[in-house]
């Protein structure tokens, strides 16, 4: 039975399986990640098709499973696709001869077919997906290639094959080149985001303010009538400890219980863990009012106030 993820293709449109369409390539070396044309997953952009030649923030580590330190070779023109955890959808079309990870499939696209036109048919979200629904391990799931080679796929004359490259490459390089420039404003919002809050609590609001010298070398001046104070003197340690996780009543309450794995958030709203009153009673906890903020009009500062409810 036919493996097929695509709806019935255009007319003068063909189905082959891939395996018809790009054999494997099965060739191994000697090589390591040390290699510089070395090409481990960790150097393929996740559905992009793009090299990285640093590792990326999606860190496979291809060296998890390498075996005595063989590779896989591939040749200028080949397909090098994923078949470790495929739902990251990581292949990429080969601009020179190399060495890869044994974790790419090596595909060989027949002379009657655009190498661009298959790479995105392997990047294709519906592709991937059923890629990724034939996967064994749990830890590491992982492909076969039996299955992919059976895969169809949808074939157009090799000009139309072409056309349709030539037509993605300039569409997505439109859409990378936005995300690029998107992602400069936000790194630029970002770092004049931190320039104002820099300024507002070390400096205040009035421009025109008179300075002084703080006397710390980070701080730098420091309006006039402001005080330098050490930051022990302005809070006070409470003391407790953490409820035990053993005893699951304490953690069955609706009382807010703050931990290092909330901190990632801003403005505290709520929290991942609740106590219980049992909690506060038998290990000292206490409790924290929401912190009061207060503008003082002769300063020109903003107060903040946080009190321990008795």
């Amino acid at each position: 039975m036919a493996i097929q993820w695509f709806s019935q293709p255009p007319p003068g449109w063909i189905s082959k399986r891939l395996k018809f369409v790009a054999p494997l390539r099965i060739s191994r070396a000697a090589g390591s990640s040390e290699e510089p044309e070395y090409i481990g997953l960790e150097n393929i952009e996740s559905w992009t098709g793009r090299h990285v030649k640093i590792a990326s923030a999606d860190p496979i580590g291809d060296d998890e499973i390498k075996t005595l330190g063989t590779s896989s070779c591939f040749s200028e023109g080949d397909i090098l696709f994923g078949k470790l955890r495929p739902y990251l959808a990581k292949a990429l079309l080969a601009k020179q001869d190399g060495i890869c990870s044994t974790e790419f499939l090596v595909l060989q696209p027949h002379a009657n077919i655009d190498a661009r036109f298959l790479l995105y048919i392997l990047l294709c979200p519906e592709f991937i997906k059923l890629i990724n629904s034939s996967t064994f391990g749990a830890k590491m799931p992982r492909a076969n290639w039996d299955f992919i080679g059976a895969v169809h796929v949808p074939l157009p004359q090799i000009a139309v094959q072409r056309r349709i490259a030539d037509y993605l490459d300039a569409e997505t390089a439109q859409i990378d080149a936005l995300v690029a420039e998107k992602e400069r404003m936000l790194a630029l919002l970002e770092e004049k985001r931190a320039a104002l809050i820099s300024r507002a609590v070390t400096r205040g609001l009035d421009p025109d303010v008179p300075l002084k010298p703080s006397g710390l070398e980070w701080l730098g001046d420091i309006p006039a009538h402001w005080e330098i104070r050490r930051l022990g003197f302005l809070f006070i340690l409470q003391g407790g400890c953490t409820p035990s996780k053993a005893n699951d009543e304490f953690w069955k309450g609706e009382i807010a219980w703050a931990s290092s794995k909330d901190i990632k958030q801003q403005i505290l709203t709520d929290t991942e863990d609740h106590v219980s009153d049992e909690a506060m009673d038998k290990t000292g906890l206490s409790l924290i009012e929401p912190p009061v903020v207060k503008w003082d009009p002769m300063s020109r500062q903003l107060l903040v106030e946080f009190k321990v409810v008795p």
